[in-house]
């Protein structure tokens, strides 16, 4: 976001722009004694990438913090950096036929080398959010509360011409208290490839029905983004259409298709929150945006020959 300061972590709703962040239709904020957060002071807030404040109220019912990671949250990965280290860790082995469970092998004494450029595509980076210690106030009624979570992703990804985004791995989860929640994602939001940088996009919830008064101990959201080294392997392979091929025509492969390629994912905001529902009805309703852009992944997995046969090729 410009306006903010890099690396500054920002707590509570504030002024949200069009387009900045996903406007959650909170119908249920309206204040109400019977469903609220207690003990506020009692709250704290962790993240493994940077320090953060305590959260902010906009409404008894719900706690938010949105947090700017500036250049904190960015993976940036020069896939020819990693083919010196591939080419002289190969060695005698050129003429031998590579395997998956062979790539597999050779990438993992890689990363036990120490190299920094291999260690940071792998590894990338991983964030996780925590929000310890939240008071629950619900008096009991004819319709259960339900606690609602959700992280909302947004950023730029980065791919130059050379080289297919989809050897990016992603993934964001939420949990409460050990309640896991619907599988998030964090993926461009562009329609076509072919473009150098496109919008980034990502969600995480999870939901947790309460019986009354209660305490949650932990609400935790976890996200990461990394190079996938099987989706390189399958990309790689692909080339030969199912023919014997050795490491050194392996290697061949790897010049042609990323000789040069930059992936770059850069996470900018991500807006963590906590809400009280009252009804199951307002829980569905709340979970209506997380449907959408589900549907909106899935659309863009099946329209995109790209995202597909990677989607196919890493698969069980």
């Amino acid at each position: 976001m410009s306006d903010h300061t890099p690396t500054k972590i920002r707590a509570g709703c504030g002024d949200i722009k069009e387009g900045c962040r996903l406007r959650t239709p909170w119908a249920f904020c309206e204040e109400v004694d019977m469903a609220k957060i207690t003990d506020v002071e009692s709250i704290s807030v962790s993240s493994q990438l940077l320090p953060v404040v305590s959260p902010e109220m906009p409404s008894p019912d719900r706690l938010m913090v949105v947090v700017d990671y500036g250049d904190a949250y960015r993976t940036t990965i020069i896939m020819n950096a990693l083919y010196d280290l591939v080419r002289e860790a190969l060695g005698g082995l050129l003429p031998a036929a590579p395997t998956l469970s062979g790539w597999q092998h050779l990438t993992t004494s890689l990363y036990g080398m120490g190299s920094s450029a291999w260690v940071s595509a792998v590894h990338g980076k991983v964030e996780r959010l925590e929000i310890r210690d939240v008071a629950l106030g619900c008096e009991p009624g004819p319709e259960a509360f339900w606690l609602f979570g959700t992280a909302d992703f947004h950023g730029t990804w980065t791919a130059s011409p050379e080289v297919n985004g989809a050897l990016v791995q992603s993934a964001a989860k939420a949990t409460l208290d050990g309640t896991p929640g619907r599988p998030g994602f964090i993926a461009p939001a562009g329609d076509a490839w072919s473009e150098s940088l496109i919008p980034l996009k990502g969600m995480a919830c999870v939901g947790k029905r309460l019986g009354g008064p209660g305490h949650l101990g932990l609400a935790a959201f976890d996200s990461s983004v990394a190079l996938d080294l099987d989706r390189v392997y399958h990309t790689i392979a692909a080339l030969f259409y199912g023919e014997v091929f050795t490491w050194r025509d392996f290697l061949e492969g790897w010049e042609m298709l990323f000789r040069g390629a930059v992936l770059s994912v850069d996470i900018r905001t991500v807006s963590y929150s906590l809400a009280l529902v009252r009804s199951e009805a307002a829980y569905q309703e709340a979970m209506a945006p997380y449907s959408k852009l589900m549907a909106y992944r899935h659309k863009q997995e099946v329209h995109n020959p790209a995202l597909a046969a990677h989607a196919l090729r890493a698969s069980p």
